[in-house]
């Protein structure tokens, strides 16, 4: 981001798990040392995220306010030519 990186790292997933998991460990940038706990969903050309830095796993996909939880949602963008 600017030209400087957020956090690069590591992750491993069990997508054997319901619903399947993903672990993030930083080891570069401002997060460098942390852990990043998720569980995680891909669907076709969407693949979203739900995790919570060094706490317990989210059970569902939710944020809601006052959680530590942060839900991310890509889309792959449709290339029209």
């Amino acid at each position: 981001m600017n030209g400087k990186t957020v956090g690069g790292g590591s992750f491993t997933i069990d997508p054997d798990k319901n619903p399947k998991t993903i672990d993030y460990t930083f080891s570069e940038g401002e997060e460098k040392g942390q852990n990043f706990h998720a569980i995680y969903e891909l669907n076709g050309d969407s693949f979203k995220h739900c995790g919570v830095m060094n706490g317990d796993r989210p059970k569902d996909f939710s944020a809601d306010a006052g959680s530590e939880n942060y839900l991310v949602m890509f889309e792959r963008e449709k290339k029209h030519f």
